[in-house]
């Protein structure tokens, strides 16, 4: 056991239950935004709080008492064990007790988010954005080359929420990626990772332009919407996957899934000229699938970084989109039973969306996000940029994944009506 989990394990329960006073809730949540082992505690606590809430209800017979006694009969050992039962209804008392304090926080509900999660996220998303309606990833730890990639996250973590102050954040949000639409269709600064930018504009313009109430502001994205999908057809490659802009033969299943989301879901909602891309797009995604559902990085290799970020994100793919078309499909089962102590927000959220979609609790890999959420100070709501990703998103990433996967299950919802309209 570590010297830090040693420190602080006695502090969890009172955590989870919001029993700590401010002073020792802030050291608490600092260790634990660097301690792995104390994560995993808070985890594991977590899910024996969840059980304890989901067991079912018990009736007592208050005669089952005076059974037993008449069945021991008397002397000293009617005596001994009316003592006993003394003493067992005592513990009863206060186990009863200690389950009752446990269970009448809302926080330890299982797969259920608190809405204070998500509204700290949300407030601290609106908060951070600039006067241009941008997000500044250099400002907030990134690199300034994903600031319309990072933008477009932010903008999908703010759909669905119809308060005035959001709504105005993502109107500034729109406007900004509107006026970085090159002639070309393209979205944002032409560079090697731009398809990953364009992207995430694109997936947030869909939405924007299918829950927009103004006809004419839907006219208008409609247009930036038909160009954006006509530089993602341009830029495809003969083999029908994508990969870094201006560079042939980088084909992997990183990009080309990031582009393929984007034509399903326009496909849905009603852009029919991406039926043959798409058709190209997906016998590419396919070769790249093994008999077990584990997904490749290209021809060659897996990824660096490991196959579970891209075989959750081809099993969020294609249960959404083309099932029907696949005869293989990813699991994401094996990932969420048992998931990495190591947090990744962009694997974490697909992870969690698959699993949503295939049915599979991930309650595992939610706690583990809820419990690195900065619950006081300047960065409320925020997560710390930890991951892998973290020094190229920086904290506006990392808080934007993460509150897209605690929204899951509502963006599910709205993604299948979006595909009924």
């Amino acid at each position: 056991m570590s010297e830090t989990l040693n420190k602080y394990k006695k502090m969890i329960l009172d955590y989870l239950v919001n029993e700590l006073d401010d002073a020792s809730r802030l050291d608490f949540e600092e260790a634990l935004a660097h301690s792995k082992e104390l994560q995993k505690e808070c985890a594991a606590q977590r899910v024996v709080i969840e059980k304890v809430a989901s067991a079912p209800q018990c009736s007592y017979d208050p005669d089952l008492n005076n059974i037993i006694m008449s069945r021991v009969g008397g002397g000293a050992a009617r005596k001994k064990l009316s003592l006993r039962l003394s003493y067992c209804a005592a513990a009863a008392v206060v186990l009863i007790a200690v389950g009752l304090n446990w269970l009448r926080e809302p926080v330890v509900e299982p797969i259920t988010v608190p809405k204070m999660a998500t509204n700290d996220a949300v407030n601290w998303l609106v908060e951070s954005q600039e006067s241009t309606g941008a997000w500044d990833a250099q400002r907030w730890g990134g690199q300034r080359t994903f600031d319309v990639g990072l933008t477009g996250l932010a903008l999908l973590a703010l759909q669905g929420n119809e308060a005035p102050a959001v709504k105005k954040s993502q109107d500034k949000a729109v406007k900004f990626l509107i006026d970085h639409q090159n002639n070309d269709g393209l979205f944002g600064e032409s560079s090697a990772t731009a398809l990953y930018n364009h992207a995430l504009a694109m997936m947030a313009l869909l939405e924007t332009s299918n829950n927009s109430k103004d006809k004419q502001i839907d006219k208008q994205i409609d247009k930036n919407i038909e160009k954006g999908l006509r530089f993602m057809v341009v830029n495809q490659n003969t083999s029908g996957g994508w990969g870094y802009l201006g560079a042939l033969g980088t084909e992997n299943t990183s990009v080309t899934l990031w582009q393929l989301n984007v034509l399903s879901l326009a496909k849905k909602i009603g852009y029919d000229s991406v039926d043959m891309p798409l058709k190209r797009g997906n016998a590419w995604l396919v070769e790249h699938i093994n008999e077990s559902g584990r997904v490749k990085y290209n021809d060659d290799q897996d990824s660096p970084y490991g196959h579970e970020s891209l075989t959750a994100m081809s099993s969020y793919y294609l249960r959404l989109f083309e099932e029907k078309e696949i005869s293989i499909l990813p699991s994401v089962a094996p990932f969420v039973k048992n998931p990495k102590e190591q947090i990744n927000f962009y694997r974490d959220f697909f992870l969690v969306s698959a699993a949503d979609i295939e049915k599979i609790e991930s309650h595992r890999v939610l706690a583990g996000i809820r419990d690195t959420q900065v619950e006081g100070g300047a960065q409320k709501g925020s997560w710390r940029p930890d991951d892998v990703w973290g020094a190229a998103g920086g904290r506006v990433y990392s808080t934007a994944m993460a509150a897209l996967s605690l929204q899951v299950t509502d963006r599910s919802y709205r993604t299948l009506a979006m595909f009924k309209r």
